[in-house]
């Protein structure tokens, strides 16, 4: 019984690690964010949803997941067709969201509004 609770309290312990570990590398995000020098605007919520309004002011919604070294996913609902999927990077520093292509050929920076 002692090993047993033993292996328990260590099998906890690495969990609480890996746990830690996972949200120090996963940028706080949340929030509503608008575009450097324009109007496009993102908003990210706790839950892992999104909703994006371009310069042109066409709207988007969807989902967002992170990945490792600060890869992000987004899945965009496009009514009547299969999601489109963008894979990007993702930075932060200060109150500055950085969003990469994923070729990086595109680079946008957004302030927090919220």
């Amino acid at each position: 019984m002692i090993k047993y609770t033993c292996s328990v309290h260590w099998l906890l312990a690495i969990c609480t690690c890996f746990l830690i570990i996972s949200c120090a590398h996963t940028p706080d995000v949340v929030g509503k964010w608008r575009e450097v020098g324009k109007t496009a605007t993102v908003v990210l919520w706790k839950d892992g949803r999104f909703q994006a309004v371009d310069n042109q002011e066409m709207a988007v919604s969807g989902t967002y997941t992170f990945h490792d070294k600060g890869k992000v996913r987004f899945e965009i609902d496009r009514q009547g067709f299969p999601p489109e999927i963008v894979v990007g990077k993702i930075s932060m520093q200060g109150e500055e969201l950085t969003l990469i292509s994923g070729d990086g050929s595109e680079v946008d920076r957004y302030k927090r509004e919220e």
